[in-house]
């Protein structure tokens, strides 16, 4: 398993309509060709087709050599029905390709923006890829509403790309810093060589997700008039353009929807439309600018704190609808749900998430309409099964204090013994440990803190039908003297499409969806074989280098390596028997003696390759330079000759990082939170 390797996992079940890329339609596949058209294609049956090979996911090249991409698959598609084949033509920097058009060395542009400057060479196909240009800056910049609010600063463009003219013509005060591709625009901005990239939609969030870039947000539209692309012809084969265009023409709408929805992925943030709002409402927002709204220390997986941070379905559904509003969420951490209700009800705070509407709520707290429906359950002990309501008649459930089942309970099933705890894990413990008999709780939350906390003799053993169908949906709560936020958030929610929703939904309830392993995996015999001699394997990983993996101090692994391994364990009959260590260093020599089987996130260098085989590469972190603030000019391999330069022991990329840093003073510590101490 690779150590800074590449993430090959994109969810793709997203509609071509979520991006706001449209469909150009189509005629049927077998195109009229004219007579002229037809002799055309005999003296020309390869076309020299000129490609951007860094420009995903509308088209690049990939490791193998192959032309990948929306554009890609098209083309494909559409010279076929044709007769005509390709010869690519592409350089390290598009802009080259484009000025090849120009000496006869290339024949066609694949995807390229309509311009005045390039009309002078080139005719242009029908529009095929149409698109939303944004900008993004990095999370921390201060918000801007719009590409002037950048004067003075400095954009990322990449050479060649229509985008610096325009820029330079709609904005000559933004200083430009041009680079090699999108991908390097986007970098430019997260270490702060610039303030903002503008692009494609598509592009932007594609490069986002595939290349694990962090730290950055899509802050907003970029009106600047480039919003289609055709394929650009020269001026020396006029009649190519309508034999292109008839092409374009056989391909389908649902060709293009399931070549869209085959390379767009969703885990970028999306640009917001507006939500249309009255002038009231657009007036209390403009005066109360961020709202506070809780968060749950542990109500996963839609309210929870992780590493400091608010997480869980409720929380990016929330921070979608402010962006939709154009207001800031500052999220409460720390009190008990009940002490939430408290606050609410003594306008100490705006809005609670997640919640239940009752009849005692509704005296002090408004409701939006539902946004997801939560089943509520009863969990018990597996030796000890509790499947209805009507048998928690005389024995002990462990509620959570001031959860809506308390107010429920106690209304309408007096004979029910509540025990009531500050959370849901506290619940399920009791019940675990036999200090209760059962506890009430939602589906998605008891099923993900049970498999969490390995609370293995607890089992979802019925539904808890105690009340109306209503009691299954959460809504968001708005404290009862601001109307016009709730007005304003429900005008929100609507808004949200089906395909943002189930986005949300898979990225946080995946987990606890039944899997078919049967369906999902296809396994050799030779391997289920091996599977059956072998149902245990040991494992190590870094146990410093979160948020990917660690250790803790009881030897539990943790990070994202480890949702990874969770999830290999639910899709084979295998699981990983982790063994701790102190540091990274201390992991290597474990492989290369045997002591385990597995190596968490390794490069595969020539000296592993001695004692270990390697897995395709799953996840991508670049590798960066950190310096002290007052630092300046370190970046470079001439400047750190004669620097001394702080290294971890053992890391996998230091036998391809070291020849291109001649000259440094090398210090070897064993792990990254040494080296930062040291360096600071």
């Amino acid at each position: 398993m690779f150590k800074r390797g590449i993430i090959t996992f994109l969810t793709t079940f997203i509609t071509v309509c979520s991006l706001n890329i449209a469909l150009y339609g189509a005629t049927p596949e077998n195109p009229e060709l004219n007579q002229a058209e037809q002799n055309w294609i005999k003296a020309h049956p390869i076309i020299r087709l000129g490609v951007d090979k860094n420009f995903p996911p509308f088209e690049f090249i990939d490791k193998q050599g192959q032309y990948r991409g929306i554009a890609a698959d098209i083309l494909k598609l559409a010279f076929k029905r044709v007769g005509l084949k390709k010869k690519l033509v592409y350089h390290r920097n598009w802009g080259k390709t484009l000025q090849e058009v120009k000496s006869g060395k290339v024949d066609v542009m694949s995807v390229v923006a309509p311009t005045a400057a390039r009309k002078k060479f080139l005719n242009f196909t029908i529009p095929y890829i149409k698109f939303k240009q944004v900008f993004v800056t990095r999370k921390n910049y201060p918000t801007v509403n719009s590409l002037a609010d950048f004067r003075g600063k400095t954009v990322a463009v990449s050479r060649g790309y229509a985008e610096i003219a325009q820029l330079k013509k709609q904005y000559p005060e933004i200083k430009q810093l041009v680079v090699k591709s999108p991908l390097e625009e986007l970098l430019a901005v997260a270490i702060g060589k610039a303030d903002v990239s503008v692009g494609s939609l598509g592009v932007i969030s594609y490069l986002m997700e595939s290349n694990n870039i962090a730290g950055l947000k899509i802050a907003g539209l970029a009106n600047i008039n480039l919003n289609q692309t055709a394929m650009g012809v020269t001026k020396r084969h006029p009649l190519l353009v309508s034999i292109l265009n008839k092409a374009l023409q056989t391909v389908t709408q649902a060709e293009r929807l399931a070549i869209y929805n085959k390379w767009i992925g969703g885990a970028a943030e999306k640009v917001e439309d507006k939500v249309a709002l009255t002038a009231a409402e657009q007036a209390w927002l403009r005066d109360h600018p961020v709202i506070t709204v809780h968060n749950e220390q542990n109500w996963p997986p839609f309210n929870y704190v992780a590493y400091g941070e608010p997480q869980g379905l409720s929380i990016d559904y929330m921070n979608l609808l402010a962006r939709r509003l154009g207001i800031k969420v500052k999220y409460i951490t720390g009190p008990t749900w009940n002490e939430f209700l408290a606050m609410i009800k003594h306008k100490q705070l705006d809005v609670m998430l997640n919640i239940v509407e009752t009849p005692e709520r509704a005296k002090y707290i408004l409701f939006t309409k539902p946004y997801i429906r939560n089943p509520n359950i009863i969990i018990s002990r597996s030796d000890h099964q509790i499947k209805t309501v009507s048998q928690l008649n005389g024995h002990t459930v462990a509620i959570v204090k001031g959860f809506f089942y308390e107010e429920i309970i106690r209304k309408s099933y007096p004979k029910i013994k509540m025990l009531l705890l500050k959370d849901t894990l506290s619940c399920l413990r009791a019940v675990s440990l036999g200090k209760a008999d059962a506890a009430l709780g939602e589906q998605a939350v008891a099923d993900y803190v049970i498999r969490k906390n390995m609370l293995s003799n607890l089992t979802l053993s019925g539904e808890a039908a105690i009340g109306k169908q209503e009691l299954e949906n959460l809504h968001i709560g708005v404290r009862d003297d601001y109307p016009l936020l709730r007005s304003a958030l429900n005008k929100a929610i609507s808004s949200v499409t089906p395909t943002e929703m189930s986005h949300i939904q898979q990225k946080w309830l995946f987990v606890s969806q039944k899997v078919n392993r049967s369906a999902r995996i296809k396994l050799t015999e030779r391997e289920k074989s091996w599977l059956e001699q072998h149902p245990i394997v040991r494992f190590t990983g870094d146990p410093d280098w979160m948020p990917q993996e660690s250790f803790t101090a009881t030897g539990e692994y943790v990070g994202i390596v480890a949702d990874y391994l969770a999830f290999i364990e639910s899709q084979i009959p295998l699981k990983f028997k982790k063994i701790p260590v102190k540091q990274w260093d201390n992991a290597v020599k474990l492989a290369a003696s045997g002591a385990v089987d597995v190596l968490s996130e390794t490069v595969d260098n020539s000296a592993r390759m001695q004692y270990l085989k390697f897995t395709k590469p799953y996840f991508r972190s670049p590798i960066i330079i950190l310096t002290r603030n007052n630092t300046t000019n370190l970046s470079t391999p001439a400047s750190l000759k004669g620097k001394k330069v702080i290294l971890v022991r053992n890391y996998g990329y230091l036998e391809q990082i070291l020849p291109l840093f001649p000259g440094i003073n090398k210090l070897y510590v064993n792990t990254v939170a040494d080296g930062i101490l040291m360096l600071s």
